[in-house]
């Protein structure tokens, strides 16, 4: 399993002023060149739309989501919406508005339910939704590429 990976300001490794410059220059390159619109469907009203805009809100500082990343984005927003929808479903289902609750039923929803949260938790992770990933994201790219360094020891 991989470790994780800990943002500059939480390391203890000590690194030296060069790796520490590598690994800020990497955070600023994180820039996007335009915010993602949201997609057509999305209007002001749909729950996809406020899930979109706080998701957009809440990464405004990081500067990691780009254009390039509004059809993941989108994926990730109709998938929180499922997730509640199946969220709703099972609360009814336990208040007996749904008629009776049997254990295939429940277990089935709860499965559902647990599968929907593993494809989530999997587009936060690629979309630099998580702690994690971020800090990953900043690593990766404060490393020196190896190419660069051994390009010489086999030509």
């Amino acid at each position: 399993m991989p470790t994780g990976v800990k943002n500059l300001d939480n390391m203890s490794k000590h690194l030296t002023q060069e790796e520490i410059q590598a690994r800020l220059q990497a955070e600023a390159d994180y820039q996007p060149t335009r915010t993602p619109d949201p997609p057509a469907g999305f209007n002001k009203k749909t729950a996809e739309r406020r899930i979109w805009d706080r998701v957009i809100s809440d990464m405004e500082g990081y500067k990691i989501l780009d254009r390039l990343d509004a059809d993941v984005l989108e994926i990730y927003c109709r998938q929180q919406v499922r997730l509640r929808m199946l969220q709703n479903m099972l609360d009814r289902m336990i208040n007996g508005e749904d008629g009776k609750l049997t254990s295939k039923a429940f277990l089935d929803l709860l499965t559902k339910i647990k599968d929907l949260e593993g494809t989530i938790l999997n587009y936060a992770g690629r979309l630099g939704l998580t702690p994690e990933s971020r800090a990953r994201l900043a690593k990766n790219a404060a490393q020196p590429d190896p190419d660069e360094e051994d390009g010489d020891l086999f030509g």
